[in-house]
């Protein structure tokens, strides 16, 4: 059996992810992306993979549209209710 594998939302490196589904422990990168040996770890170290981040993200962003489109059909009914109301007000 293989161990997943995600790419850390911090440096973008692939790693082998832990039980709990979220980035094993690693050091941070030197700017020419050398492991920099007694850094701290990475700041993507225990957090869920970027492929999970996109994919929240992207269901946010898809949820967020929909319901911006909701809004954008009440609004146009709301509009078309005042536009009959104020051609009902102009007929003698």
């Amino acid at each position: 059996m293989t161990t997943p594998k995600g790419h850390c939302q911090v440096c973008g490196r692939p790693y082998r992810l832990k039980s709990d589904g979220t980035v094993r422990s690693h050091w941070a990168r030197n700017p020419d992306g050398t492991a920099a040996a007694g850094l701290k770890d990475c700041g993507g170290v225990g957090e869920p993979p970027a492929e999970a981040l996109n994919r929240a993200l992207t269901e946010a962003h898809t949820r967020t549209v929909a319901d911006l489109g909701q809004v954008l059909d009440v609004e146009a009914g709301l509009a078309e209710i005042l536009n009959r109301s104020n051609d009902n007000k102009e007929k003698p």
